[in-house]
């Protein structure tokens, strides 16, 4: 029987987080404004921005660029600085993306997990929230895309993750029926227990070694066991 992988995408394949804080740092210098409370705490602000605005459109309630739109004029706001009018706000975020798609790197155990299970005959996907065309350029700037049966992100879906509709419409798509499918990613609830009530075996990489407040199928500190997980 055929098996498969699914993989989200921030957090598990690429570095989201140092990227995000690495931009918000250059972009901060480039354009003024507050510094007295140091990078860490710009960088949990965005954070905080980022998952606030970035719930809102995936439950329909903003588009993708009104999302933008807001983090970056309540991020002015935390800066002190006065927010300007929609053009200039869309390029202020412009100029931050420019410097996050400059800091998209790999972990260092992609790609020799995905030449084992390769190796192993799984058939590879990426499950994703977020846009598809920024999803897909980020697979791509990072050497992975081609890696992969079938990229899968929420925008081409009727639902995003956790909804079982988003986990059922990638298993559709990479051929494969839940069942015979993991799902692995770095957010406990959202990735792993999700996946696993979605009917597929749901996989949580624990990075950061934090302590789980539910118990998932199963755990993984790094995509390298990723093969001994499988069986």
């Amino acid at each position: 029987m055929k098996r498969g992988v699914l993989f989200d995408l921030d957090g598990t394949l690429v570095d989201h987080r140092a990227a995000a804080d690495a931009a918000v740092a250059e972009w901060v210098t480039q354009h003024g404004g507050r510094r007295e409370s140091g990078d860490d705490a710009l960088a949990a602000e965005w954070v905080r921005l980022e998952a606030l605005h970035f719930a809102a459109y995936l439950r329909g309630e903003a588009t993708f660029q009104e999302q933008r739109r807001s983090r970056i004029a309540q991020f002015l706001a935390f800066l002190g600085r006065p927010v300007p009018d929609t053009g200039a706000v869309d390029r202020l975020f412009e100029s931050y993306l420019e410097l996050y798609e400059a800091a998209w790197v790999a972990y260092d155990d992609v790609v020799p997990a995905l030449d084992l299970l390769a190796e192993s005959g799984v058939a590879l996907g990426v499950l994703t929230n977020g846009d598809e065309a920024q999803q897909r350029a980020k697979l791509r700037a990072v050497g992975l895309l081609d890696r992969f049966d079938c990229v899968v992100a929420s925008s081409s879906l009727p639902a995003a993750k956790p909804d079982a509709a988003a986990f059922a419409g990638a298993c559709e798509r990479l051929g494969i029926s839940p069942g015979s499918v993991s799902y692995v990613g770095d957010t406990l609830r959202t990735d792993a227990l999700a996946a696993t009530q979605a009917g597929l075996r749901g996989v949580w990489l624990n990075r950061l070694a934090e302590d789980p407040h539910v118990q998932p199928e199963a755990t993984i500190s790094s995509l390298l066991e990723i093969e001994a997980i499988l069986g």
